[in-house]
């Protein structure tokens, strides 16, 4: 029974974090689950190493809408919240900075080692990934883990930019998302889209179209597996 875990390394743990996810998983009833988000500020942990309820009430950042920033560059909006969760809630997209799932979705859907310098446009060409090979997307109901923000992560620059990798890296994801019903690039195989879902249901799903450069409101609420 594998489990793998992908997080910023700026982040500090709740007290029995583990057992935590691991329970959250068995909640989902769903051994394609993706637990993922953007996490709740580290600043809050308390002294008993627990996050506490947010507004007087649990309350979990949910990702729900996404915007174009150029052709296949699709950034993550800022987190909307969900509160009182009982158990994990479905969700559209895929965060970096946390997610938590079998390790047969590392195995399958492998990050893209190719994407150089990208940062926006990383986690929907991932999340695309995923859910075409039949992974589903959950917002954990309790905190678990959390990561500083801003200067507090205590970051000093970025890596050296790199304009040509940079290109290269954009072009790549425009293969990815943008090619329509085109046959696949050789250079994507073993990281493109899948195959149990399609792509087009995704669009449909998230209201980000990259192919047509448009976006348009969905409903945040996902009702069940498709």
């Amino acid at each position: 029974e594998d489990f793998c875990l992908q997080l910023d390394a700026h982040a500090v743990f709740a007290r029995g974090w583990d057992s935590k996810l691991l329970k959250q998983f068995a909640d989902t009833n769903n051994e394609y689950a993706v637990l993922t988000t953007y996490p709740t500020n580290a600043a809050t942990l308390l002294p008993n190493g627990e996050y506490p309820n947010t507004n007087n009430h649990w309350e979990m950042p949910h990702l729900c809408t996404a915007k174009l920033e150029g052709r296949g560059i699709v950034r993550n909006d800022q987190a909307s919240a969900a509160a009182n969760l009982e158990q994990p809630l479905l969700g559209k997209l895929w965060a970096a900075g946390l997610s938590f799932s079998r390790c047969h979705a590392e195995r399958d859907v492998p990050a893209d080692p190719h994407l150089k310098q990208i940062f926006d446009g990383e986690e929907f060409s991932r999340g695309a990934r995923l859910w075409t090979n039949g992974y589903d997307f959950y917002t954990l109901s309790r905190p678990v883990v959390g990561v500083y923000y801003g200067n507090e992560k205590g970051g000093r620059g970025s890596w050296h930019g790199d304009g040509k990798e940079m290109a290269q890296s954009d072009e790549r994801l425009s293969q990815l998302l943008c090619r329509g019903t085109g046959p696949t690039p050789e250079a994507l195989h073993g990281f493109d889209l899948g195959h149990r879902r399609r792509f087009e249901d995704y669009v449909a799903l998230t209201g980000v179209d990259p192919p047509n450069g448009v976006t348009k409101k969905t409903s945040c609420l996902v009702r069940a597996w498709t």
